[in-house]
């Protein structure tokens, strides 16, 4: 009977471990690409940012 019950519990830790683990996996994540636009003299004289969810 201790046998039975010990093995569930370890199952069952390990069980919530896997899950815990592979939550990240789903986060939000975001890319964002910043584009400069500068003139002859090197002066930035637009930005524009592109931003993909």
């Amino acid at each position: 009977m201790k046998r039975k019950s010990k093995n569930k519990i370890i199952s069952g830790a390990l069980l919530c471990t896997i899950c815990a683990y592979t939550l990240p996996v789903f986060a939000y994540t975001k890319d964002e690409t910043v584009y400069s636009k500068i003139d002859s003299e090197g002066k930035k004289y637009q930005t524009i940012v592109s931003t993909r969810a």
